[in-house]
């Protein structure tokens, strides 16, 4: 049996997507995600944080009608609350990606806020 496909953020939408795929997969086999995954990326548009952040409830309605998509309400509120998040979070610390593991190449400074709660 072959492991699932990693993907290696370097976009906002890039973490979204990593972390939406987690959430989607919590209490299902990867490969049922797996399969449904290229429409689960196209119904939340790329997972563009700014976009999938400002979906308004009726579109959580039309999701939950989509066959596209794995119809759970709580795991697609996740993911509209997780880029509401990565969005805030990318604006209050110039970066998203400094917030859980700077590196050399960024001068950033730690943040001192709980970033667990994403997840």
């Amino acid at each position: 049996m072959q492991a699932p496909a990693k993907i290696k953020p370097r976009s906002l939408a890039d973490y979204l997507e990593v972390m939406s795929k987690a959430v989607f997969q919590t209490g299902m086999s990867w490969q049922v995600v797996d399969k449904k995954w290229p429409g689960i990326r196209e119904a939340f548009q790329g997972f563009d944080p700014k976009v999938v952040a400002s979906l308004p409830p009726w579109d959580v309605d039309s999701l939950m009608n989509d066959t596209r998509v794995i119809r759970n309400r709580r795991k697609i509120e996740a993911t509209i609350e997780n880029a509401q998040t990565i969005f805030a979070l990318d604006a209050e610390h110039q970066g998203f990606a400094i917030t859980f593991a700077p590196t050399a190449v960024s001068r950033r400074r730690w943040p001192t806020c709980d970033v667990v709660f994403v997840f």
